[in-house]
């Protein structure tokens, strides 16, 4: 696997703590078959162990939901059931996806609580590695300062309850660029609270490569991977929801990605975060097996 071109100085992905692929974890949308902010607000129409399952045969080691479908699943087989499912199917990374209220006030600051509050007895009850956190996209922003006093806060509260924290720079929300996002992360990353990078925001978001590979060790908590076109395909929004593409069928430069966040010091599992209309006509089965081949070429094409 070549360094980024250009940058001899960032290395190969490599991590001798891992055989050839690293444990990939199947990201709520990747397997949930629903589109973000289509229709009403609901669980995925996909039954949880049928994904479980079919993560598991397609090599995944976890697997995430989101709020409500965490709610709706909890309703259907209850919290030890569902850590039952995940044993039984040797999933060890359960995590859940993101809030973006966490640091508003109002009604949206007491949705983002009820939605924590069943997010930390899932990690009671059930065991979750990571909650993810998101910028706002729709304007109620507030403060770097704030969403720093915020973030530390909903850390502490999550050490608790046994789980990590991580925070998305989202290049269309609020905390768009790696400035921010470190910003508001402050001192938390020494403890349970991290960075979360996904190689989608960082080129469209136009984040040199070098910025990445330069963060100091430890920040980086969680990757996520996926690919898309060379050039934006309608509206960046559209495009986010609708137009990734399978690792390794788009243009991105994945290989200088991966070298970058493992010169950062990353040596974690990665996350395959595909929103994709193509991937939703799939069937489960063939969805779960083609999106795990193809992030795990990614570790070994060329190596």
């Amino acid at each position: 696997m070549a360094s980024f071109r250009g940058h001899p100085e960032i290395k190969p992905y490599a991590d001798e703590d891992f055989m050839a692929v690293p444990p990939l974890i199947a990201s709520y949308y990747t397997l949930a078959g629903v589109r973000p902010f289509d229709g009403p607000l609901g669980p995925s129409p996909r039954d949880l162990r049928s994904r479980i399952e079919a993560a598991a045969r397609a090599g995944y080691s976890g697997i995430g939901v989101d709020w409500l479908d965490l709610r709706a699943s909890v309703d259907r087989y209850g919290h030890k059931t569902i850590k039952s499912m995940l044993s039984d199917n040797g999933l060890k990374y359960f995590e859940i996806e993101g809030i973006g209220d966490w640091y508003a006030g109002g009604a949206a600051r007491q949705a983002s609580d009820a939605a924590k509050r069943d997010m930390f007895d899932a990690a009671q009850r059930i065991g979750v590695s990571q909650i993810k956190l998101t910028g706002n996209i729709v304007g109620r922003s507030v403060s770097a300062k704030v969403m720093r006093e915020e973030f530390s806060r909903f850390c502490l509260e999550s050490a608790e309850v046994g789980t990590a924290v991580v925070l998305e720079m989202v290049c269309i929300s609020d905390i768009a660029d790696l400035k921010t996002a470190i910003d508001v992360i402050g001192e938390t990353a020494a403890a349970n609270g991290g960075l979360l990078v996904d190689i989608w925001h960082f080129i469209r978001g136009g984040v040199p490569i070098t910025e990445l590979a330069a963060l100091p060790a430890g920040l980086i908590r969680w990757v996520e991977l996926d690919d898309g076109a060379a050039f934006p395909v309608g509206s960046i929004i559209s495009e986010q929801l609708d137009d990734r593409r399978l690792c390794g069928e788009g243009a991105f430069d994945i290989p200088a990605f991966l070298a970058a966040v493992h010169s950062a010091g990353y040596r974690g599992a990665f996350g395959v975060e595909i929103l994709s209309n193509e991937l939703r006509a799939m069937s489960l089965e063939e969805g779960a097996r083609r999106s795990y081949q193809q992030a795990a070429l990614q570790f070994v094409s060329g190596s």
